[in-house]
């Protein structure tokens, strides 16, 4: 039988994954489904750990 939870989840980690998604959409949309019962606490906890924040490398004044 078809999970359209487990559909959302597998979709918006591969959208990650791909590019095609940006951390900020993938946590929104993560968050808009959460919220609707459409995917479990756990669901998100999966999307989390599966898409990590990207880290951004900040230049300080002695480098430059």
């Amino acid at each position: 039988m078809f999970n359209f939870s487990e559909w959302v989840v597998s979709g918006i980690i591969n959208g990650y994954k791909t590019g095609e998604m940006s951390f900020a959409k993938t946590t929104e949309l993560t968050a808009n489904y959460l919220v609707k019962g459409i995917i479990t606490p756990e669901q998100a906890d999966r999307v989390c750990a599966e898409c990590p924040s990207p880290i951004e490398v900040m230049e300080t004044e002695a480098e430059v």
